[in-house]
């Protein structure tokens, strides 16, 4: 981690001359293949591979055609994808004797798509495996990285131990990218209109639990005509966590089970834990007080757009609201709860994965560590083309813009989940965003606790059929409870005797077992 943290307090002082470039030889005349760090400069394995791959048939002799999964935020035309593919390509083909053709899927998409295409044997090479990692490389659809070592060696030097969230077992699937605590704790995203107008900053500088904001929610309520919070099934009023209650974070280690740092090493089961049960109370009560509603099938943001509601929740993070404007095209206030310092654990939800069926590894590989290292190419899947989807405003410090008339509801290409880039932080800043990278790195460094349970993956072939029955119960009463739909007082004990009737216990137990063996094999 702290190698990690070097790295990119390096790259955030070097992105003004990373960015500027527009060649791969950056302006200060180094190799795009060596790693600057606060000692200097590190040379690895990859110098070797651009010496041999520089022209084509060098190292790799023989060319390959790659299909590379890009998840959207938005819906991309086929010119779009046809442009950032040939813009790819030119650059991986020099470097590596391979084209990259990108199969473009939304988010909502990707789980029917990714699963089809790998079920059928669809030619998808390179493709990041968000939540489903395990699942995935325990249907053989994952290829073993760590034969294929010396491949990635850039990437790996930027990630130090968080490489272990790529891991099942000690085998790696998949290069995390370098999002890992980008993110951590609960805030709220409010309308500026309504902030300023009824001078909600002074009341929300005196909150610092989530119950703290009733009074707020009760002023939005009496003097407009918005919802005060709304909330869905991905995004609830309330989190489920429990956090926000008091400000206290945990270990989760898989969907039931959870680790308070004052009992490390001791599973217990997260719909046990008092603030899960408080969240569902306080949810409740504000539904009845009418400060919140739910929407079954909306998304908060466009929800919140439309002018459904006057606040909704947001997964917090340095950006969020750079974030938040971006996804709602609107002038956010934000407000935060005070919570402790997130843990990060866990296998990675961002990061790059080779499906089985990948014919040329070595070269998917060499173009994944290059997307680590290389601003030119990574900025394709940041921003898309230079001159089309961007313009660059400054380039001492590496900021760009929409090109005039273009803005975000209408360019051809724009990424703003930047967590799913490899590096983001050798990427252009958005001129109205200057300052993100800085923010990332300093959270990064001085704001996050790593797990000492980082690598740790469940198997949850021995209680296959609990999890099954206990997920099932969680998607009757989760959402429902979290968006104020049920009373607590008769539905959690309701809950409660469901999840220990289908087996819960069985599944602390499991969880229990296997994190003593890994905790013992990783002595």
């Amino acid at each position: 981690m702290k190698k990690l943290l070097a790295l990119l307090a390096a790259a955030a002082l070097l992105i003004s001359v990373l960015a500027a470039c527009n060649s791969t030889t950056p302006a200060d005349g180094s190799s795009q293949n060596e790693v600057k760090t606060e000692a200097g400069t590190a040379n690895t394995k990859a110098d070797a591979a651009e010496e041999n791959t520089t022209e084509a048939g060098g190292k790799f002799d023989k060319h390959a055609d790659l299909k590379m999964l890009y998840i959207a935020p938005m819906p991309l035309s086929d010119e779009a994808i046809t442009r950032l593919s040939k813009a790819i390509s030119a650059i991986t083909e020099e470097k590596f004797n391979a084209s990259v053709e990108l199969v473009s899927v939304t988010f909502n998409d990707y789980a029917n798509k990714m699963n089809m295409m790998l079920a059928t044997g669809d030619q998808i090479d390179i493709f990041q495996p968000l939540w489903n990692m395990q699942s995935f490389a325990s249907q053989g659809y994952l290829m073993d990285l760590g034969q294929y070592e010396g491949y990635y060696d850039d990437a790996a030097a930027l990630l130090g131990d968080y490489m272990k969230a790529g891991t099942i077992n000690g085998t790696l699937y998949t290069i995390p990218t370098t999002a890992q605590g980008t993110t951590g704790g609960d805030s709220w995203v409010f309308r500026t209109d309504v902030y300023e107008e009824l001078d909600l900053g002074s009341m929300l500088e005196n909150c610092r639990f989530i119950a703290d904001l009733e009074p707020v929610l009760q002023k939005i309520k009496d003097n407009t005509d918005y919802v005060p919070l709304i909330g869905t099934t991905a995004d609830q009023v309330v989190r489920s966590q429990g956090d926000a209650i008091n400000g206290k974070t945990y270990i989760d280690i898989n969907s039931f089970c959870y680790i308070d740092p004052d009992e490390m090493g001791v599973v217990k089961a997260i719909a046990y834990r008092e603030t899960y049960r408080q969240m569902a109370d306080l949810a409740y009560r504000w539904a009845q007080m009418g400060l919140c509603s739910y929407d079954e099938v909306g998304d908060s943001p466009e929800l919140f757009k439309a002018g459904r509601s006057a606040a909704y929740y947001y997964g917090y993070s340095p950006v969020v609201q750079f974030e938040a404007e971006s996804a709602t095209g609107m002038d956010v206030k934000i407000w935060k709860a005070d919570l402790e310092d997130p843990w990060v654990s866990g296998n990675a939800f961002w990061g790059y994965c080779l499906s089985s069926y990948c014919e040329a590894p070595e070269q998917a590989l060499s173009i994944i560590n290059e997307f680590f290292i290389n601003p030119e190419l990574t900025n394709i899947l940041e921003w898309g083309e230079e001159g089309v989807d961007y313009v660059v405003v400054d380039k001492e410090k590496g900021l760009v813009d929409f090109p005039e008339g273009i803005h975000q509801g209408n360019v051809g290409f724009y990424n703003y989940i930047k967590d799913s880039v490899a590096n983001q932080f050798i990427c252009y800043e958005n001129v109205n965003q200057e300052g993100y990278h800085a923010l990332q790195i300093d959270f990064q460094q001085n704001h996050v606790r790593i797990s000492p349970y980082i690598g740790f993956t469940f198997d949850s072939a021995n209680v296959v059929n609990e999890i099954t029955a206990c997920t099932n119960v969680n998607d009757k009463y989760v959402s429902a409870l979290m968006n104020g739909l049920l009373d607590p007082e008769e539905y959690y004990p309701k809950y409660i005797k469901e999840l220990e009737d289908n087996g819960l216990q069985r599944i602390i137990d499991e969880t229990q077992k296997q994190l003593d063996a890994w905790v013992e094999g990783n002595k």
